[in-house]
């Protein structure tokens, strides 16, 4: 699913594949401002669901660790 103003493209375009169309306007352009910085958006029930966040109320920081697959299980060359 694509957020935004990304799409198929553009994320080709980011990324490098071979297949993308980089000369596309404005395809090009909006990869060239955006770069490799990507958005992911967090869905979680505890950010969504529950009250006000007090970060002070907790003993600890509240973090979230992400983990990412290795770029050669995620990209194939279909």
């Amino acid at each position: 699913m694509h957020y935004g103003i990304q799409t198929v493209n553009i994320g080709k375009i980011r990324l490098g594949a071979g297949d993308a169309a980089a000369a596309t306007q404005p395809d090009a352009s909006i990869a060239r401002a955006f770069g490799n910085r990507f958005a992911i958006p967090l869905d979680f029930e505890i950010l969504t669901e529950h009250g006000p966040f007090y970060q002070a109320g907790l003993s600890d920081r509240l973090s979230f660790e992400l983990t990412f697959n290795d770029y050669g299980r995620v990209i194939s060359n279909v």
